[in-house]
């Protein structure tokens, strides 16, 4: 598979490859043009945060990885490919189809550097778009149109201290919402009509996104931190401008809704604003489900919401019925045991995992309103033994 369109890319050479860092941009003048020379220094401080939220996988202070490459400045060099060539080429997350340009020749570098991964280049744009606007703080276009009206004056390093974008907190909700653009597909389900300029002053307060990637991944990205201990829960706070915005990141396969809905909303997904939302179809239908659902009772706020968006009064729940059969869609229970499951409408039994929680919150409940904290304590213990789950 061959594009004849040119391509943005760019190689790292992290520090402790440096030594080649002469020969390996020599070669790379003879393969691409080279468009800028980067050498970035990282602060200490967030080193291993950077490189975290870089790799999408945790990287505490001395990981492997960082003994690796090092942790002092490194060089980015960011390239155009004019002649890109795709193929298959085994990688480390098995076989997939890479712009060969750029692996064989981030594969020869490796080779020049005494082996491992001390050499970093894009695989393919996607990859590119979510290394530049890290890095950089840059998209994928706005970088392509200062390449293609540069009037060459030549090519000079530029020395710049800088962290992953978004190190310490966000400019605001549509830098975030940029980055997300830049580097995976996502919609935000709902209460978005005063976003982004007044998200705070939301009466539902989380912003609920769904997105087409690893959630743990995505919330690295957005620097996100997880409010609850339990692997089920979702809901993550960002720090936007000083202020703590709250995200719940469902993900295709989760089973908050069919996963074959889940699907569709993100292919159907349309700009709002700067950010992505779904199609009125689903935005519709996906709101009808969450109010009869994942709801114990439709709430005032909800029933005129619907009612605006053309469902009949009385007839919501013949509505959703109609909807999901026409489609092929089914109710599924959400993995996240938090969200409330309507199982008489789903017409659909409730896991065991799900009742022992609910039976816990419940017991929790009555011991709150009637002991001494010390007696609570000792039955949350007693509770989460007999239950067999974490107190």
């Amino acid at each position: 598979m061959n594009n004849i369109n040119p391509e943005l890319h760019l190689f790292i050479i992290w520090e402790r490859a440096l030594y080649q860092k002469k020969q390996i941009i020599e070669d790379i003048g003879k393969n691409f043009k080279i468009l800028n020379i980067y050498n970035i220094q990282w602060d200490q401080d967030n080193y291993s945060n950077n490189l975290t939220r870089f790799y999408g996988e945790n990287l505490p202070n001395g990981s492997e990885k960082e003994l690796e490459c090092g942790n002092g400045r490194f060089s980015l060099i960011v390239v155009m490919d004019n002649t890109p060539s795709y193929s298959e080429r085994a990688t480390s997350k098995g076989v997939r189809i890479v712009n060969v340009n750029m692996f064989d020749s981030k594969t020869r570098y490796r080779a020049w550097t005494g082996g491992g991964h001390k050499i970093h280049a894009t695989n393919d744009i996607n990859e590119t778009r979510h290394d530049l606007f890290l890095l950089l703080g840059m998209t994928y276009e706005d970088c392509m149109t200062s390449a293609q009206t540069d009037k060459g004056t030549g090519l000079v390093e530029e020395n710049i201290n800088r962290n992953i974008t978004g190190c310490i907190q966000w400019e605001s909700l549509q830098h975030l919402f940029l980055l997300l653009n830049q580097t995976t597909e996502y919609v935000v389900l709902r209460n978005f009509d005063r976003m982004p300029e007044s998200y705070y002053e939301e009466e539902h307060g989380d912003i609920d996104i769904l997105v087409n990637d690893d959630p743990v991944n995505v919330s690295l990205l957005m620097n996100a931190t997880p409010l609850y201990s339990k692997k089920y829960r979702v809901h993550y706070k960002v720090n936007i401008n000083n202020e703590t915005v709250r995200f719940d990141i469902r993900h295709l396969g989760d089973g908050y809704y069919d996963e074959n809905w889940e699907r569709h909303i993100i292919e159907r997904r349309t700009l709002f604003k700067g950010f992505y939302v779904p199609d009125l179809e689903n935005f519709k239908y996906s709101l009808l489900y969450h109010a009869l659902v994942h709801k114990p009772v439709v709430s005032e706020d909800y029933s005129e919401k619907l009612a605006s968006l053309g469902f009949e009064q009385g007839r919501f729940v013949n509505a959703l019925q109609e909807f999901m059969c026409s489609k092929g869609y089914s109710y599924s229970e959400p993995r996240d045991l938090s969200v409330h499951f309507n199982a008489t409408i789903a017409n659909s039994p409730i896991s065991l995992r799900r009742k022992i929680v609910s039976a816990k919150h419940k017991l929790m409940i009555i011991a709150s309103s009637y002991l001494s904290p010390v007696l609570k304590a000792k039955i949350r213990r007693a509770i989460a033994k007999f239950l067999s789950i974490r107190p």
